[in-house]
């Protein structure tokens, strides 16, 4: 018995026409040969069109009364997909959904008509096949449901494969009881004749052909109440213009719902823009929890339809992936489900998020087609075809910007064309009209773009006139190099925010410019100067470790040339920083910097020497050479007497108080950081030779908590973590957030005992995994989380903190590694492993008397004295307390002085214990 499930009629799919009736299957006028299971098969899957058909329906279907095995089934789909001219594994009409069945995936129209000369018009009279339920569409929905019951011409415009069609089904459906004449779908990319839009629609509505089918067509409608959906509007724009002029001129009760890339422009047209699905954006995405991640609705689409397609469950660890696949995406949900139909489940989201990412970024590459289905699904020219000339020169242009773009960037790239701005910003307009191009605004500044998909093909089109693409990847190039130097000399008085939005948007855009100077014939100097402002704009994100190779490239090619010694120097202060950001921080490193130093020495600018020093004085805290430093510092401060950057004495003195802290002067320390924080706030002026804008205000914060945990009995730790969520820390770059947690925060949490805060803080941090510190500081922050399953007693984290510390040495980072040790042995003497702490203490010293941080040594001292008490030797422990005690008064160390303090009222209650046990006994 067959499916009831089965529709007759006939099927219309692509270039094909199928009538099961006959079980024939046409292209064009050509039959195609079908076998009469492979037949059944293709009427049960096109009925259900979107549907996912198990192995079992199809065998039941196909064998009513015949067992047969599941390979039975696997050779008609072969076959049947042959016959269609589908090569695996891109997925064109059938998916197959892995150990579940089959799902045919092509749009297919339907009709009731069952003979090869009438299927034609009737097939496009029905309502598109029944999708899965529809995400985050309900307000535009509620919006043209309204609509539809008071406006008698309603568009739906937007950009290509966003759901207009989803949102037009669903809000017919809504309205459907108030045409008693029913409805019809009318699909204008089926149509021949782009000049006879009425006669097509008539055809369509079954009236006899004529002539000019305006009139009949007009008064057919003026007698029935009909809802009109006409999809792909743009295809027939004038000659569907005039009809839908007329009909509203007329006293027709019908309705039209057009459905398009653009308005249609017509007297009485109520216009809804469909957009793209709301997705995080990338500064909100780094701390999603799953369930606000699926509270958009780009996200949650994503994951309701990998599960229908594979019985997926979203887990956190695919959470960034998922996140990232809307990003790319644009939140478009054909191009997720593309995505999902060609990738899954053959690849994890991770490895579809870097293929997706690839196509995306670097546009076709050889032998990849021009319209991978990875972004949109089936062939589209996103009527390119009928663009103007300068509509269509400009849309290929346009390509070379990753990002947002101004109008004056479009302008900027057309000038050469010969073109004024009138010409660029009515092409513009035009391109905006036909969804080709995204308008984003934010506040009073308005931007452009192009989406994936249509920047992905319009890049394929420049890709086709090699000089034209040279062109436009040579003035783009020059465009930004332009608007970084502005940015640059913006940076110190530009509001951070406002900056942060005009320039930190071009990162890519910058990055590609680099990348085009550097192939083919390289402009080594264009090279250098793009690479050169890129540096800023790196540090200003914490990035310059995933620019490493960028960086000593540039060096590499550039000439020594006069005119380029400036550029030179700030590029050679990059790579030296890069690599110290790196984590290798071995002799290459140290060359590095002293090779940056002659350079900008060489470059005799004062602004650029500056900086270099100051750098070369975090690589030598961080290195724990106590020594050079010093001398270091004497250098810096005689050229800043010179500087014409008076706040420069504020990175002086910040030198010279965190040296003072490593020689046990807390005191002085704390009231420094307290008098720098009353002259520096986090809106103060930026300085030319801060890494990034905020790198002075942080560290001065960072250090000046420190030394006020240290040396006020009534500080009072703030839970950090919200602190650095704040609207001003959310503003800081991601190297700021790990700077504050590993200077201060995190050791402030460990003398409190607070494991939660241990973990938030380290959490916080590990969110901004491309960030340089991220990676400078992985170990510390490994190390910490460690220290917080320690804290819970979980027995196992002794072995890896010991591990964590002895790699941090290891690599170079010497900085605070005495106290680290000193940590690692008070655990091991919390679990009784005596010998490992006798071991990491005398390890501990060495450090101690290699990298001078004096302020350690009270602690280092306490913990030595615990040792001697688990030993037995009391009076050893006493002499040890009260050397530590005496070297905490000497400091101003008051936090330590606590603890020994305890230590000391802890060893006299128990010798004081066991002299009564001794009386009574």
């Amino acid at each position: 018995m067959r499916s009831q499930t089965v529709d007759e009629g006939s099927f219309v799919f692509g270039p094909f026409v199928f009538l099961p009736g006959r079980r024939t299957l046409l292209k064009g006028q050509k039959q195609i040969r079908l076998g009469s299971r492979a037949a059944e098969i293709l009427h049960l899957l096109v009925s259900r069109a979107g549907d996912l058909i198990t192995k079992e329906e199809l065998i039941a279907h196909t064998w009513p009364s015949t067992f047969v095995e599941d390979a039975n089934v696997k050779v008609h789909v072969s076959a049947l997909r042959r016959a269609l001219g589908e090569v695996r594994p891109d997925a064109t009409y059938i998916a197959t959904v892995a150990g579940r069945g089959y799902r045919f995936v092509a749009p297919v129209l339907m009709t009731n008509e069952g003979g090869p000369r009438e299927f034609f018009a009737a097939s496009l009279t029905t309502a598109l096949p029944a999708k899965a339920n529809i995400v985050g569409r309900d307000s535009e929905i509620e919006a043209v449901t309204h609509a539809l019951a008071s406006e008698r011409v309603v568009t739906l415009a937007g950009p290509i494969g966003v759901g207009k069609a989803s949102v037009a089904r669903a809000a017919a459906g809504s309205v459907a009881s108030q045409f008693s004449d029913g409805s019809s779908v009318i699909d204008f990319s089926m149509i021949g004749d782009l000049s006879e839009a009425s006669n097509f629609i008539a055809v369509v509505l079954g009236l006899r052909a004529a002539p000019d089918m305006t009139e009949p067509l007009l008064d057919y409608l003026q007698h029935r109440k009909m809802l009109i959906i006409l999809d792909h509007c743009e295809r027939a724009p004038v000659s569907l213009r005039v009809f839908v002029s007329r009909f509203f001129a007329s006293p027709s009760r019908s309705t039209i719902l057009a459905i398009s890339l653009e308005p249609l422009r017509v007297p009485g047209e109520r216009v809804h823009r469909i957009g793209l699905l709301p997705y995080p954006i990338r500064s909100e995405s780094v701390k999603l929890s799953t369930e606000a991640a699926l509270k958009f609705p780009a996200v949650l689409m994503l994951v309701e339809r990998a599960r229908d397609l594979a019985g997926y469950e979203v887990t956190e660890d695919d959470l960034p992936a998922l996140v990232g696949l809307t990003q790319i995406t644009d939140g478009r949900p054909r191009s997720m489900m593309s995505a999902l139909s060609n990738l899954l489940p053959q690849f994890s989201f991770a490895e579809m998020l870097d293929i997706v990412t690839r196509r995306v970024l670097h546009g076709p590459q050889v032998g990849e087609p021009d319209d991978p289905q990875c972004l949109v699904s089936g062939k589209t020219d996103f009527g390119y075809g009928r663009l103007s000339t300068e509509e269509a020169t400009l849309f290929r242009v346009l390509s070379v910007f990753f990002g947002h773009f101004a109008l004056e960037d479009a302008v900027a790239l057309t000038r050469p064309l010969g073109w004024d701005m009138h010409q660029t910003f009515m092409a513009l307009s035009s391109l905006i009209a036909k969804s080709l191009v995204w308008v984003a605004a934010t506040g009073n500044v308005v931007t452009y773009r192009l989406l994936a998909a249509e920047r992905f093909f319009a890049r394929a089109r420049l890709n086709e006139a090699p000089e034209e693409c040279r062109r436009a990847r040579t003035l783009h190039s020059n465009l930004i190099l332009s608007i970084m130097l502005k940015g640059r000399d913006e940076w110190r008085w530009g509001k951070p925010e406002t900056w942060r939005c005009q320039y930190l948007s071009r990162s890519e855009d910058l990055l590609e410019a680099i990348k085009w100077a550097a192939t083919g014939d390289t402009d080594a100097a264009l090279v250098l100067k793009l690479t050169e402002v890129a540096g800023m704009l790196w540090d200003e994100q914490s990035q310059l470790v995933a620019h490493l190779a960028h960086l000593r490239r540039a060096l590499e090619i550039v000439p020594d040339r006069p005119d380029l010694t400036e550029a030179r120097s700030r590029v050679a202060t990059s790579y030296a920083r890069s690599l110290t950001f790196s984590g290798d921080l071995g002799e290459a490193t140290g060359r590095a910097w002293s090779a940056a130093i002659a350079s900008t020495a060489e470059a005799r600018n004062e602004t650029n020497y500056l900086s270099t020093v100051l750098g070369y004085c975090s690589y030598l805290l961080i290195t724990g050479q106590s020594d050079k430093l010093g001398e270091q510092i004497t250098k810096f401060q005689a050229v800043a007497k010179r500087s014409s950057d008076p706040s420069v004495v504020f990175d002086v003195e910040r030198l010279k108080l965190i040296a003072a802290l490593d020689a046990g002067d807390a005191l002085a320390a704390r009231d420094g950081f307290d008098n720098l924080a009353r002259c520096v706030g986090h809106s103060s002026p930026s300085s030319d030779i801060n890494r990034y804008r905020s790198e002075r205000y942080v560290s001065i914060q960072a250090y000046g908590a420190l030394v006020r945990c240290l040396t006020d009995v009534t500080y009072k730790a703030p839970e950090y973590s919200v602190l650095l969520d704040d609207d001003v820390a959310v503003a800081f770059p991601p190297g700021a957030r790990a700077i504050f947690c590993t200077v201060a925060a995190l050791p402030i949490a460990y003398w409190h005992d607070d494991a939660d805060q241990l973990e938030k803080l380290v959490m916080i941090v590990r969110a901004h995994e491309r960030s340089d510190q991220a990676v400078l500081f992985r170990l510390i922050l490994d190390f910490y989380d460690t220290v917080a399953s320690h804290l819970r007693g979980q027995k196992h984290a002794l072995a890896e903190m010991h591990s964590l510390v002895t790699q941090l040495i290891a690599s170079g980072y010497q900085r605070r590694t005495a106290f680290y040790l000193s940590m690692v042995a008070n655990a091991a003497l919390d679990l009784g492993e005596t010998r490992l702490a006798s071991t990491l203490i005398e390890y501990a010293y060495k450090q101690h008397e290699r990298c001078q941080e004096m302020w350690c040594l009270p602690e280092l001292i306490r913990v030595e004295a615990r040792l001697a008490l688990v030993m037995g030797d009391g009076k050893i422990a006493l002499s040890l307390l009260a050397a530590a005690r005496s070297q905490a008064i000497k400091m101003g160390l008051q936090l330590f002085l606590r603890r020994i303090q305890f230590d000391e009222q802890s060893l006299h209650d128990s010798a004081r214990s066991d002299q009564r046990r001794a009386q009574s006994a």
